[in-house]
């Protein structure tokens, strides 16, 4: 049995367990299935006022999802990665740590094949790092834990960062012909969407009461019985009012719809699923069309600061030292 702290503390025999990172944001570059992974670097600490006695002193790498989306399904939890690493390892059954500072650095992989981090209403990817000690007979053993971020940024260089995104709709028997556009289908957290309607009406006056554009934010969850629970919701709204267009011309109306600081980026995990799209409501207000409304979807995507920044600078795979100068064919001849 171990007994968790999140912070170090001093104990009852005057420990100082403490566990350090370097960077406790992880990024994969690429998707789940071609990404090579990366490595966790840091150092664990541990000051000691009195001799211990322990069967060991382990680092420990775990991933789980935790879902809890819907009050009729019970929380579900899932194991993605649960791997350990000696730092302290005994003779025989245990070995004395006398008073002193020990000080344990690491350098731990971590597989490419992990979920990005994901927190949402209803569930969470998280991952956390513990040092443990584990001591004799019956005392309680000591852990320190570390939450870390395992964040993914796509390759840039793909149609879907560089296509605007389009999608189109004819009505009563292609009577009216309606399209939405943005400019691009892909934005950050702090840009403004410039959503485009283009709408054309063969025959008569085309009257228009309002044109709602919507950003709607998608989270589906997976469940043990195979079953999809999704959630959706209206995260900003934007109305434009008053439109009378002509037959035979194609008319235009812009909205900009702001991007929420609350809204979470899109993830494409096996476990929790988060979408956006842009929902594009027209209520027609004449007698001939007698209050209908003409619904249209167009889906965008959002992404993390990380991914953001690849698009500006690839990542660099150059190792923090040099390699080392080896001498050619002639030289080893010479005895250089």
């Amino acid at each position: 049995m171990a007994h968790f702290i999140k912070n170090p503390l001093i104990f009852r025999n005057q420990e100082d367990l403490s566990i350090n990172v370097f960077e406790d944001s992880l990024v994969m570059y690429g998707t789940p299935e071609d990404s090579s992974g990366c490595v966790l670097r840091g150092y664990v600490d541990l000051n000691l006022s009195n001799l211990l006695i322990t069967r060991g002193i382990n680092l420990r790498f775990v991933g789980k999802t935790e879902i809890f989306a819907s009050y009729k399904n019970p929380k579900q939890t899932y194991l993605l990665v649960d791997r350990s690493w000696p730092l302290v390892r005994p003779n025989k059954d245990k070995c004395y740590l006398p008073p002193n500072k020990y000080h344990f650095e690491f350098e731990i992989p971590v597989s490419g094949r992990l979920p990005e981090s994901v927190q949402v209403p209803g569930g969470v990817i998280e991952y956390t790092l513990f040092a443990e000690v584990e001591k004799v007979g019956f005392h309680f053993n000591i852990q320190v834990g570390k939450t870390l971020q395992l964040k993914r940024a796509p390759h840039p260089i793909s149609e879907a960062y560089l296509t605007p995104s389009v999608t189109s709709i004819s009505w009563l028997k292609e009577q009216v012909f309606c399209s939405m556009s943005t400019e691009m289908p892909v934005y950050d957290h702090h840009e403004q969407i410039l959503v485009e309607m283009k709408i054309r009406f063969l025959e008569r006056i085309l009257k228009i009461k309002k044109i709602e554009m919507t950003l709607e934010e998608i989270i589906s969850y997976p469940t043990f019985d195979g079953t999809l629970l999704q959630n959706s919701s209206s995260i900003v709204k934007t109305d434009r009012f008053s439109f009378v267009f002509k037959p035979n011309l194609t008319c235009k109306a812009l909205a900009t719809v702001a991007i929420p600081q609350t809204a979470i980026y899109d993830s494409t995990t096996k476990y929790i699923r988060v979408r956006h799209r842009i929902i594009g409501k027209i209520i027609f207000c004449d007698h001939f069309f007698g209050g209908s409304e003409l619904y249209l979807n167009l889906g965008i995507v959002l992404r993390s600061r990380e991914q953001s920044e690849l698009l500006e600078i690839l990542p660099s795979y150059k190792a923090d030292d040099e390699p080392p100068c080896y001498p050619g064919p002639s030289e080893r001849e010479n005895g250089h």
